[in-house]
């Protein structure tokens, strides 16, 4: 009976048994699998500019932190939840950038733009993308914006690259260390004023001296 079997076997299973993937092949296949899709894995992604590039001028003017050091972080929209979730980091942190006297700025597009500026969270509406394409910041993936964030010194020297399409947290904690790291700022005035004062904001300070001086002119006139 085995033997029918088995006689049995070899006629209807003759076609099978031809095309049957031994184990040896099937790691050839599975090896083979692997070198092709490590080929095709896309390398890192690059940043708009490395560490020691400048920041363009016209940037920095848009950002309103020419002459200052700043962190900028770009990111998509206001009402996306990890863009949120990135810019109400920055903003629970702002006091520990401002005492080191680096001053926050967040781009993002202008279509993006729902949120409004604070006294120390500067949010720049970039109209047609000119900052981001005048850094290079390329789309992830094909189609999100990139998320980036760079420190740059007084000179415009960019010091620190960041960049994570989704670990918002993790742009304010690198910063953090970042500047850390970094040599203290000349003690100046702008510095002094910084650190005794995180919320302390030049344009703050020219708009209440305005207010005062018109408040003393209103009082004189009424004597």
């Amino acid at each position: 009976g085995r033997c029918a079997m088995a006689a049995a076997g070899a006629t209807t299973g003759s076609t099978h048994a031809r095309t049957r993937v031994r184990p040896a092949s099937a790691m050839r296949v599975l090896a083979l699998c692997v070198a092709v899709c490590s080929g095709l894995r896309a390398p890192p992604p690059r940043m708009g500019l490395s560490v020691g590039e400048r920041f363009p001028q016209s940037a920095l003017a848009k950002c309103g932190i020419k002459n200052r050091p700043a962190v900028v972080f770009f990111y998509g929209a206001d009402d996306a939840p990890t863009c949120s979730t990135e810019v109400d980091a920055f903003n629970a942190s702002r006091i520990n950038f401002r005492r080191k006297g680096f001053s926050v700025v967040g781009v993002r597009s202008a279509e993006g733009a729902v949120r409004s500026s604070t006294s120390a969270l500067t949010l720049v509406a970039d109209e047609g993308n000119e900052i981001r394409n005048e850094l290079g910041i390329k789309k992830d993936f094909g189609f999100l914006p990139g998320r980036e964030t760079y420190l740059v010194d007084r000179e415009g020297t960019v010091v620190f690259v960041h960049q994570n399409q989704f670990n918002a947290q993790s742009h304010v904690n690198a910063s953090l260390d970042a500047m850390r790291s970094l040599p203290p700022p000349p003690l100046t005035l702008r510095t002094a004023l910084n650190y005794a004062i995180p919320w302390y904001n030049p344009n703050s300070i020219f708009v209440y001296f305005i207010l005062i001086i018109n408040l003393l002119s209103f009082i004189r006139e009424r004597q």
